[in-house]
């Protein structure tokens, strides 16, 4: 499911030396694959393990991948998230990420947040949680940044359509602060 562009792949044995060549077809000049960028040989490696060497039939497993893609650029990063979606049909795949451009947000319910609290590790299900840091990679993935960080980690959660939305109320709320004021719930909390 590599999509930012077409390469062919040579391999060439030389008594006991492997070499492979990767070739941009827009290029036409073979590289070899040592000499091309982490995130295409992670890339090559991650398919070529769970593609072609298992022939497809890599079925019924636990995938757990620590810190998948993060030297793929953007493009790199949400074809990788297409080709778990299709291993996943299949097996189960746990991943950590702190990239938000890895939080699949299609699928907030996927989303698990494993935090540490009074010294034990919790794992919480969904997309909010009280401390920062798994919060930043959330809001960022949701494109909130710089003012507007922090919406979500008090727990009182509105997501609205767009940015100037976010930001209107996140204005409003500090005003309401400012001026002494609380925001009253209605309803069942």
């Amino acid at each position: 499911m590599w999509q930012q562009k077409e390469v062919n792949f040579d391999i060439e044995i030389d008594g006991p030396t492997l070499n492979i060549f990767a070739e941009d077809a827009a290029i036409g000049m073979p590289v070899r694959l040592h000499r091309r960028s982490t995130g295409f040989r992670w890339y090559v490696s991650f398919a070529w393990k769970f593609t072609h060497a298992t022939k497809g039939e890599f079925k019924d497993c636990v995938l757990l991948l620590e810190e998948p893609g993060v030297h793929l650029h953007f493009s790199g990063q949400r074809d990788l998230l297409k080709v778990f979606e299709r291993l996943a049909e299949h097996n189960t795949i746990l991943y950590t990420t702190h990239l938000a451009s890895m939080v699949e947000l299609a699928h907030p319910e996927r989303v698990r947040i494993v935090e540490t609290r009074d010294g034990h590790l919790a794992i919480t299900q969904g997309i909010v949680s009280a401390q920062r840091e798994p919060m930043a990679v959330i809001e960022r993935s949701l494109g909130l940044t710089g003012d507007q960080s922090g919406l979500l980690g008090n727990r009182q959660v509105l997501i609205v359509e767009g940015g100037d939305d976010a930001i209107i109320l996140h204005k409003l709320s500090g005003l309401l602060a400012a001026a002494g004021g609380r925001v009253r719930q209605r309803g069942g909390n």
